[in-house]
């Protein structure tokens, strides 16, 4: 069953809809962000009316949410199971993603409620709101509980494991230390108030952005009389799956789309209704405004992060990486950058992931708690899962099996598949609000 799942839905379904979705919406909406850059961008610089949150301090906690383990050792596991092709379906998926994030966001943007402590939004507002009655609030509670899954698995565990192996690999710090140090960071911020991180991650984001893009240049800089050929070898193993015989469904099922999409979903995690939450709560005038954001949100987590990690990586230990195999992620990242820049590139590379992962864990358990106020609000039921939250942080710090990179996974593409079906359904708001952009 788990072949299966993975094989077939994960391989198969998941990134056939996020990129058949993706282009279709690129269509019915008028390639507009791509017609008409000047008039869709313009309304980034507006000025907001009311909200929670400024527009750029909401795309800064999506953005937290997002920046990290995907970019980082997402790329990685993409690599070293699915090929230099892998790539190139990240970039596939990243284009149709920009549309589709658009369109959850403003989704969101129409649908959010006043809740106990403000401004909340998300699929599960809009899929309750669509269909209505008992349905729409089974449906919308299921896909607040895969949520909260993947909150505590991919949201906190997969991320403090990235912090851990890094730690342990540069420093040859027991993870143990690294885990209770960082949990117990975390649960100040968590437990002091978990629904204004917006001032943190408009510094912490910004600042270790600027410095991973610079870190990457000067390692694809000193490499880059081999950036012609890691492009070549790109598109040439992205098309390789010679088993599919040239039929379109095995070729669906091929490696390196498996990981590209799913890892590059990882990343931005367009689709799969997420970054709305942190959305909804900002003060643009117009849904479509902020959908903007959303555009601006994915180009800098995949096209423009994790394509500097992936050709860090290529470049440096390209023709080896196949020496590498799962749970080699961070030392396959850490080689990549110490091959070019040398060991004085892992304290820096640590800092890096620390506060990457820290920002994602931050703003998943403001996911997570957003979520869980949907589904009934309650100040002790808040508290355990805090608690819980916390817990999960140090023991994925620790150490982690496969079994949680598969929990994240199916959390991720359930509901991504709930939220792109939401997104056809819903597709006439979605047109409705870009014609009031487009004004």
């Amino acid at each position: 069953m788990e072949d299966f799942f993975g094989r077939y839905v994960l391989g198969g379904l998941v990134p056939f809809l996020l990129i058949g979705m993706g282009i279709f919406f690129l269509i019915y909406l008028g390639f507009f962000f791509i017609i008409k850059p000047k008039k869709t961008f313009s309304s980034l610089v507006r000025k907001r009316q009311g909200g929670d949150v400024s527009q750029f301090g909401a795309l800064t906690v999506a953005l937290a949410g997002t920046l990290g383990v995907g970019n980082i050792v997402g790329v990685s596991s993409a690599i070293i199971l699915g090929g230099a092709g892998s790539v190139f379906w990240m970039w596939v998926s990243a284009l149709a993603a920009m549309v589709l994030k658009y369109g959850e966001i403003v989704l969101a943007h129409r649908h959010r409620k006043i809740g106990e402590t403000g401004l909340r939004g998300g699929a599960m507002y809009y899929i309750e709101d669509f269909f209505g009655g008992r349905f729409g609030k089974a449906l919308g509670g299921i896909f607040a509980l895969l949520c909260l899954i993947n909150s505590l698995s991919m949201g906190s565990m997969l991320q403090a494991n990235t912090v851990g192996s890094a730690a342990e690999e540069i420093f040859h710090v027991s993870p143990v230390i690294v885990g209770a140090v960082l949990a117990l960071i975390c649960a100040v911020v968590i437990f002091r108030n978990i629904h204004n991180i917006s001032p943190l991650t408009s510094v912490i984001i910004p600042v270790m952005t600027l410095t991973y893009v610079i870190m990457s240049s000067v390692v694809i800089w000193r490499f880059r009389s081999g950036v012609g050929d890691v492009f070549s070898i790109i598109f040439r193993d992205a098309f390789s799956y010679r088993s599919a015989s040239g039929g379109i469904f095995g070729f669906m099922l091929s490696s390196g789309i498996r990981y590209g999409c799913m890892r590059g979903l990882l990343s931005n995690e367009a689709g799969c209704g997420t970054a709305p939450i942190a959305h909804a709560a900002s003060g643009a005038s117009l849904a479509a405004e902020q959908g903007v954001w959303g555009i601006i949100e994915v180009f800098i987590d995949t096209i423009l992060l994790c394509t500097l990690t992936a050709l860090s990586i290529l470049l440096t230990n390209g023709l080896q990486s196949g020496d590498f195999s799962v749970g080699d992620e961070m030392k396959l990242v850490i080689s990549s950058y110490g091959e070019a820049l040398g060991p004085s590139s892992a304290p820096l590379l640590l800092s890096m992931v620390f506060f990457f992962a820290f920002a994602t864990i931050i703003c998943w358990a403001y996911y997570g708690t957003s979520t869980l106020e949907y589904l009934s609000y309650s100040r002790s039921a808040c508290f355990v899962f805090k608690v819980i939250y916390v817990a999960s942080v140090f023991i994925g710090s620790c150490r982690i099996s496969g079994v949680v990179w598969q929990v994240s996974d199916f959390a991720l593409g359930c509901m991504t598949v709930i939220n792109l079906i939401m997104l056809f359904l819903m597709r006439k708001e979605i047109k409705e609000e870009t014609g009031y952009l487009m004004r």
